[in-house]
């Protein structure tokens, strides 16, 4: 089933270059190490996508700031199994951040997915409840982000893809915004048609105040699955 994504307005006209404008993110500073300086950390809109040999694994913990080192693992259990939960991906987490994205890769079937969260900092960890998700065939298509530039308050990022365009086809760049408080979702930030022959796109992007995201591109085929690229993460100052 696919996800429904909340499409978020652009900036100019939409050709194979997307502008962009960034949500506020919110800041706060890190605390000393301590067993009275950090709440129990807690797990909340946890949820596991499918995309083609692979899970997108999103949630919030809390408390959303004063990380020091703090890492959130993705452990897997085939539905049919009872043994023990496999690693399986894992993201850090910036000091401010509430909402995360990890990218599990997994064969195709259903599984048993949780999360668990860790700072190096800190003497309390915390372990998600468990989700399940069914995880079809990887897709015919492939995309890749091949590059992605910070300059200022601009961003740029590109991407590559196999095969090449063809009529009706299309790319959306998607966005996890990572600041506490805000939706635990991606949504659809920018959309390109990618007319045949084309191999690769450009999206760029404008922030005027810090943010920080989560970046993914998904390349949409007529008839076809759609195929997904890694996540990327952007911050601007």
């Amino acid at each position: 089933m696919r996800r429904r994504f909340l499409a978020v307005p652009l900036i100019g006209a939409l050709t194979a270059v997307a502008s962009l404008v960034a949500p506020a993110l919110a800041s706060a500073e890190s605390q000393p190490p301590s067993t009275h300086a950090f709440p129990r950390p807690t797990f909340k809109n946890l949820s596991a996508e499918p995309q083609g040999g692979q899970a997108l694994v999103i949630g919030t913990v809390a408390p959303g700031s004063g990380h020091v080192a703090g890492t959130v693992t993705v452990f897997a259990r085939a539905v049919a199994e009872t043994g023990a939960f496999k690693r399986v991906a894992s993201a850090p987490l910036a000091t401010s951040q509430g909402n995360f994205a990890a990218l599990a890769p997994l064969a195709a079937g259903s599984w048993e997915v949780m999360v668990k969260f860790r700072d190096g900092q800190q003497v309390v960890t915390a372990t998600s409840r468990t989700v399940k998700v069914t995880i079809g065939a990887k897709p015919a298509s492939s995309i890749t982000i091949t590059s992605l530039k910070v300059k200022g308050k601009r961003f740029t990022l590109v991407g590559s893809t196999l095969p090449p365009g063809e009529s009706g086809a299309k790319i959306q760049l998607l966005m996890l915004n990572t600041a506490p408080g805000t939706p635990a979702r991606f949504v659809v930030f920018g959309s390109t048609s990618f007319g045949t022959g084309k191999t690769g796109v450009t999206f760029r992007g404008l922030s005027r105040i810090p943010m920080r995201w989560e970046l993914q591109l998904e390349y949409i085929r007529p008839g076809e699955a759609p195929s997904f690229s890694g996540l990327t993460a952007v911050a601007v100052k």
